[in-house]
């Protein structure tokens, strides 16, 4: 392959028009070695445009061929690696071809300088980091457990005192980025260091210390993909969402350099313990993939995969005890998170002039409905006894499930939310299947609303988490429009609360996150309802939303035809056109 390449390149160097002189050491062809150095430039107005290198003039952009300077390196270094060298050609070894790309040259020996160990922290610290791993910040995501760190913390310890061996540094990235995670759940009390300037920075030293030490070219280790999904679950919990989608990207790639998605059967040799840290490292990232995708509204990375094979373990649990209960159920309700998106949130926009409405098949619904019903039944029939639940145990296992229940059952019924909204059905025939889907969206939010509370007072509410702040921010939206629309109908006092107390929640969190802060701010812009309210104000409001949803006759079907009231197509509205009215801070 390198002697195709060294082909295909020569006539790039020996064409007339390219040909320039070797003697002259200002031209794009000179190549030798040399001290790197950066110095600014000025233009006319006395502005900075940024580094150029001064020993290597050939490298500035600003001069001609400076792209052929690169292609001679590549040239040169294929015909050195295929053994076809010119007489009288210069060695290549002493030419480093990371100089054509202005970044600083890798470690050679690959070892870790003592500059790595400045972030270490002592051996109780992480333990503390590990065990807040197991409990919170992996909470039905278990895909790293505790042997496997305290063994990789002790391979660094045990190198501190050994300076003959280099240092490694797969085990020193996990150990960084499980304190970066374990950091971000648990941040350094005023006690110890003063208060922090800004929230959702907590262990964003120990995160650039991973970073560093993870080589994204070369993960090809279970160790370095369980690094990758530390730093992937601590960018989506600091609503970093475009880099934790490039993580996300970066793992699956990975994974499949090491065949983490091969089937591997009973007659493959790998252990069994090899063989469980993989499909759990796949669950996971199955899990990752499906909330951020689906938040960013991009298509899953992991598409058209064997359901059972993004499952933790082969048998489910049948002990709500088993460490691995939680995974697996997640586990299953992702699939089906994945499924309903796919029904009814189409990635395509839908036509314009149907005012952002589309159609959504109600035997896909239903399907939805069913696998949702056996799923929390399932729940519920292997659910601890309330004794011991109310002791504490696998209490935030079983809270956060039900919060992943009613979160998907949002996802489901959200499309059909202004069916539930007066303003609407006012406008024409209205559809019982689809008001009753919109009030199974305001039942889903107040039942979140029910179990952040619960998880509050249980002292296990973690705004880390980034999908606790996702759902905080999805049930205010959804409440609040109810409330707003609906204002003197018979049942808004009690969604009415629900957004109230939504809104203390925010408030009592809103120093701890940007993300509960933001939403903080747009529940306090709503107006109170009131005697006193303005009325025509909150009329004029959404009066610009009640124009655009259309009635379903008239987006649907042909003028003059009449359907029954049990309709096999739904009318849905997409989520850009009802967030559009939602952030406009009424």
């Amino acid at each position: 392959m390198l002697a195709s390449l060294s082909f295909w390149l020569e006539p790039l160097f020996t064409a007339p028009f390219l040909r320039l002189h070797r003697a002259s050491p200002e031209t794009a062809w000179e190549l030798g070695p040399g001290p790197y150095v950066k110095k600014a430039t000025r233009g006319p107005s006395g502005t900075l445009h940024g580094t150029v290198p001064e020993a290597h003039p050939r490298l500035d952009p600003t001069q001609a061929f400076g792209g052929l300077s690169l292609l001679k390196r590549v040239h040169k270094l294929c015909k050195h690696v295929s053994r076809q060298k010119k007489d009288g050609e210069n060695q290549f070894e002493d030419d480093d071809l990371s100089m054509g790309f202005e970044v600083a040259p890798p470690e050679s020996d690959g070892s870790t300088s003592w500059e790595a160990f400045a972030l270490l922290p002592d051996r109780p610290t992480i333990d503390r980091a590990i065990e807040i791993l197991g409990s919170e910040a992996c909470c039905n995501m278990q895909f790293l457990d505790g042997a496997t760190l305290r063994a990789a913390a002790d391979d660094v310890f045990a190198e501190l005192e050994d300076d003959s061996t280099p240092h490694a540094r797969q085990p020193l990235a996990l150990i960084y980025s499980a304190m970066a995670l374990s950091r971000l759940h648990h941040p350094v009390s005023p006690a110890d260091k003063r208060l922090r300037k800004s929230p959702g920075v907590s262990g964003i030293r120990y995160f650039r210390a991973a970073r560093a030490f993870l080589d994204p070219a070369n993960c090809r280790s279970v160790m370095s993909l369980q690094t990758l999904l530390c730093m992937i679950l601590y960018t989506n919990g600091t609503s970093m969402m475009s880099t934790c989608y490039s993580y996300i990207c970066m793992t699956v790639a990975a994974s499949l350099q090491l065949g983490i998605f091969a089937d591997l059967g009973a007659d493959n040799d790998m252990p069994e313990e090899e063989r469980s840290k993989r499909r759990r490292i796949f669950t996971v990232l199955s899990i990752a993939d499906t909330y951020v995708t689906t938040s960013l509204g991009l298509p899953r990375t992991l598409r058209d995969i064997d359901p059972e094979r993004s499952l933790p373990t082969t048998v489910p649990p049948s002990d709500v005890r088993d460490p691995l209960f939680g995974t697996y159920m997640h586990a299953e309700l992702i699939q089906i998170l994945a499924m309903t998106v796919e029904s009814n949130h189409p990635f395509t926009q839908p036509i314009e002039s149907k005012n952002g409405t589309y159609g959504v098949e109600y035997s896909k619904i239903v399907a939805t409905e069913e696998k949702l019903a056996a799923w929390i039944g399932r729940l519920q029939e292997l659910s601890l006894p309330a004794a011991l639940v109310a002791n504490g145990e696998n209490l935030r296992s079983q809270l956060m499930l039900r919060l992943y229940y009613a979160h998907v059952q949002m996802v489901l019924y959200r499309p059909f939310l202004h069916h539930a909204l007066r303003s609407t059905q006012q406008m024409g025939r209205t559809s019982l299947k689809a008001y009753a889907c919109g009030s199974d969206c305001v039942k889903a939010a107040m039942q979140a609303v029910w179990l952040l509370e619960r998880l509050e007072a249980s002292a296990m509410f973690s705004s880390a988490l980034w999908f606790i702040k996702l759902i905080v921010s999805f049930t205010a939206a959804i409440l609040s429009l109810f409330v707003t629309c609906n204002y003197g109908a018979p049942t808004v006092d009690e969604t009415a609360d629900a957004v109230r107390r939504i809104r203390e929640l925010c408030a009592r969190h809103s120093r701890e996150s940007d993300a509960l802060k933001r939403c903080l701010e747009f529940l306090e812009s709503i107006p109170r309802q009131g005697p006193d309210s303005d009325l025509e104000t909150k009329a004029s409001m959404w009066n610009c939303f009640s124009q655009s949803t259309s009635s379903f006759a008239d987006a649907f079907h042909e003028p003059g035809s009449e359907r029954a009231e049990d309709d096999d197509m739904l009318q849905a509205l997409s989520l850009p056109h009802l967030m559009s009215f939602v952030n406009c801070r009424l």
